[in-house]
């Protein structure tokens, strides 16, 4: 059943929940492995790009205006050890080529 619940979300993706759920005459997507694992893998995107973007003002505040490369730099890390790593060398770190060691 999940895995066709998992064809069904890949080659329909225009269709709402309900309608996939109608055509599976299920109860509910949410149960299923498949929305689950979708739910946790957004909610790590999420807290990842809210400590991006954090980590970035609190850059923006220490060290004024950043390059488009080091935003870029910021943004491409998919680490939240890396990013927290970051945040403390921030703290340490009396200006902008000084923390740019860290990257």
């Amino acid at each position: 059943m999940e895995m066709l619940e998992t064809i069904f979300v890949a080659k329909f993706p225009n269709l709402t929940r309900r309608e996939i759920e109608t055509m599976l005459k299920i109860d509910s997507l949410r149960n299923t492995r498949v929305f689950q694992e979708g739910m946790e893998e957004g909610r790590q995107e999420g807290e990842l790009r809210g400590q991006r973007e954090m980590l970035l003002q609190f850059m923006t505040l220490k060290f004024g205006s950043l390059s488009a490369q080091v935003v870029s730099q910021i943004q491409a890390s998919e680490s939240t050890e890396k990013l927290q790593q970051l945040a403390d060398a921030i703290i340490h770190s009396p200006d902008l080529q000084t923390f740019l060691q860290n990257l």
